[in-house]
């Protein structure tokens, strides 16, 4: 761990991560600090599920959709943990803040419906739980 980065951990500044906030505004009203790797109550930054590590990523600006977000502890889920981007653990993910954002009366606006269409995540999450 570089100096940098505990300095950044002990800020929060993970939180930022890239995201709009309307992203991070949406995880600190519901107020919540679950990792959703390990379930531990620690999470301290968000995580881009779909990212330039991942098999299928595309670029563009419906990244930053919440649907995109996923709390972790950064320095002992997130950095380095390359299972992150295999795709079935995306898959995962995913719909876990699916639940979550349903459970919180999230209304989808239009950067969700982009991220949405350019995954053709409705198909991916129906045919992963066809096979589940």
């Amino acid at each position: 761990m570089t100096l940098g980065a505990k300095k950044k951990s002990k800020n929060r500044g993970g939180l930022k991560n890239r995201f709009p906030s309307i992203v991070r505004e949406f995880w600190k009203e519901i107020g919540w600090s679950q990792d959703l790797w390990d379930g531990s109550m620690t999470a301290d930054c968000l995580h881009h599920i779909k990212s330039q590590s991942s098999s299928d990523y595309k670029a563009g600006n419906h990244n930053k959709s919440v649907l995109n977000s996923c709390p972790l502890n950064n320095f002992r889920n997130h950095i380095g943990n390359g299972k992150l981007h295999h795709l079935d653990i995306e898959i995962g993910l995913l719909k876990r803040v699916f639940e979550i954002i349903q459970l919180n009366h999230y209304t989808l606006i239009k950067i969700d419906q982009d991220f949405i269409s350019q995954y053709d995540l409705i198909n991916k999450l129906k045919s992963n739980n066809e096979t589940s």
